[in-house]
């Protein structure tokens, strides 16, 4: 998932309640380490998990190598992550892939100053089995392989970026002075710290620290995306929320719909707000001037049915001048490609801009089919803002490998595609569950 931020090193419940309070989203439980000096026990850890869940995931961080070891210790503890800094083969990735095919698994890559040839082929024979690597920094005076506070050569970081299949967390001396710095260098997937959130005297996470370090991580992710054509919504707490209520298996449809209402209502206000804008001056009610803007092009609404138009009914509320228009796109059942089957489009789209809606965002396939409507229509790519509530890495770059100038809007990156080409943590079928269809009675 885009953005993650993880926290390292938990040493009790209080100190989980304040990593979760502050934002983070993941928490680190360092355990079964080479010298026995966890931070709390196993039993106190696995008390920990089961209390955050599910608004927070627990994360074992360990050295263990052997799989059947590593996937009994993960059900043990009820952990649906693990970290492993140890030197797990390839092969034992594997036979853990197939022991736990629903545990979301991390392989340390540790930065030294002259292994970036050894980092490469770890990443080469171990990607397929894995769901993310974490960098991390190397002490040569201790051996130490993590948790050093120390930096390592970012520009190695951003190197495992550019050729790894799988997203990278971003770990080594990581403190709310750098980390901004760190992801607008390295542009990782996530970040984690450990010791630079701790209060030198105490060794316990200082919560301002924490604070600081979620918002500036935050505001990088934000400004790092937004470079490369994502607008990510702010990750507050009350969107979190939202989600957690949308990506409930259990939730029912009179509480489903409201909460992607509104998480709808925010994109489009976020996608609203990349149009261009013209200054308007307007007399108030006691007679002083107020230089304001209207907007400067007309807008158009393009939904793709069926999930895409959900969206449609808060976009008429909040600028009800939007001119709307469908696209309805099909799979063909034995090619698995995009088949066009209609396209009502108003008068006039190409002299607009055009809010492309379509809750999800998942291989791309779809998307390009419907952008390659517009086009065709004399729409630029530079006039699209495509809309959803969840995107995929997948298709984000099938989008943006094609067509760089269209806008991405969306409240999250996933972290991936499964078998079946549903994202990861995903939300299942949207317009299934926002229409009835297939949702709890």
């Amino acid at each position: 998932m885009y953005g993650l931020i993880q926290v390292a090193g938990v040493i009790d419940q209080s100190e989980a309640d304040l990593i979760i309070e502050e934002g983070a989203d993941w928490l680190g439980f360092a355990l079964r380490l080479p010298a026995k000096n966890e931070d709390l026990s196993e039993a106190d850890a696995a008390a920990i998990v089961k209390a955050i869940q599910p608004d927070n995931k627990g994360v074992i961080i360990t050295y263990l190598t052997d799989a059947d070891e590593i996937a009994a210790f993960c059900a043990e503890m009820g952990v649906g992550a693990i970290q492993l800094h140890g030197d797990v083969t390839p092969g034992e990735l594997r036979r853990l892939r197939t022991l736990a095919p629903d545990l979301y698994v991390l392989k340390s890559l540790v930065v030294k100053s002259d292994n970036i040839d050894e980092l490469r082929e770890i990443v080469d024979t171990s990607a397929e089995w894995v769901d993310m690597f974490i960098t991390d920094s190397f002490n040569p005076a201790t051996g130490a392989k993590g948790a050093t506070g120390l930096t390592h050569d970012w520009s190695v970081s951003a190197e495992l970026v550019r050729i790894s299949p799988k997203p990278l967390m971003m770990a080594g001396g990581l403190t709310p002075e750098n980390v901004g710095a760190a992801i607008e260098a390295v542009r990782p997937a996530a970040v984690d710290s450990h010791t630079g959130l701790e209060d030198p005297t105490t060794r316990r996470k200082d919560r301002q620290k924490v604070r600081t370090f979620v918002q500036e991580a935050r505001a990088a992710f934000a400004r790092v995306a937004a470079e490369d054509g994502i607008h990510l919504l702010p990750q507050t707490n009350r969107l979190r929320a939202l989600h957690s209520i949308v990506r409930d298996h259990q939730a029912k449809r009179e509480d489903f719909v409201p909460a992607a209402n509104r998480i709808i209502r925010g994109l489009l206000d976020a996608a609203l707000d990349l149009l261009p804008y013209e200054p308007r001056d307007v007399r108030t009610p006691v007679g002083r001037t107020y230089h304001g803007l209207s907007p400067a092009s007309r807008v158009y609404g393009v939904s793709i049915a069926r999930a895409g138009d959900s969206m449609e009914s808060e976009l008429r509320l909040m600028a009800p001048e939007t001119r709307l228009g469908k696209i309805l796109i099909q799979r063909d059942k034995t090619t698995k490609l995009p088949h066009l089957h209609y396209a009502a489009l108003p008068e006039g789209i190409d002299q607009g801009h055009v809010l492309l809606l379509d809750p999800m965002l998942a291989t791309g396939g779809t998307a390009l089919a419907a952008i390659g409507v517009l086009l065709d229509h004399g729409v630029p790519e530079e006039h699209i803002v495509f809309v959803n509530l969840l995107s995929a890495p997948e298709g984000i770059k099938a989008v943006h490998d094609r067509h760089p100038g269209v806008r991405i809007v969306t409240s999250s990156i996933e972290e991936r595609l499964n078998e079946d080409a549903f994202m990861l943590p995903g939300i299942g079928d949207f317009g299934d569950r926002y229409f009835g269809t297939d949702i709890p009675a």
